[in-house]
């Protein structure tokens, strides 16, 4: 869980970025990164990687349909907060029930994809596909912390 608020933390500070441009070419080049790192821990074949990448792409764009609920759902609350004024109670209970319907259902997209992985590539590599996004994931907040750092002693 604290792992998925991370990485909610780190889209939010993507999307901060003022200008579009920069933001969609700063996206591209973190999506780059992440498959190379993955490809790297991976070792998939050319053979491999030919039937892997469409299906993990496809992954992805379901998942990021998901985060991008999960950040809607955050930033309602999240609205009322910075006024001192939260949402009422019913309101609390709806987003929060319906983030906890966006875990379901990623679990739920995680398993479907897990049999479509299994089908192309070896059990072990899936396994190593989940470790290597979860420290992709780390390795990517981590830069952002250290640019923030950096940032501020530059001020």
């Amino acid at each position: 869980m604290k792992t998925y608020l991370q990485i909610a933390l780190a889209l939010v500070l993507l999307w901060a970025l003022p200008q579009q441009a920069h933001s969609q070419r700063l996206l591209e080049r973190v999506q780059a990164k992440k498959v190379a790192f993955l490809s790297n821990k991976m070792e998939l074949t050319p053979e491999e990687a030919k039937v892997f990448w469409p299906i993990y792409d496809e992954f992805e764009v379901k998942q990021q349909a998901i985060q991008q609920i999960k950040l809607r759902i955050f930033q309602e609350n999240k609205k009322g907060e910075r006024r001192d004024n939260l949402p009422d109670e019913a309101t609390q209970q709806k987003l929060a029930l319906e983030y906890l319907d966006t875990e379901i259902d990623e679990a739920k997209l995680r398993k479907e994809y897990y049999y479509k992985f299994a089908a192309v590539i070896p059990v072990h590599k899936i396994i190593t596909m989940y470790r290597a996004e979860q420290q992709f994931r780390m390795q990517l907040l981590n830069e952002i912390k250290q640019r923030n750092q950096d940032r501020k002693r530059l001020d």
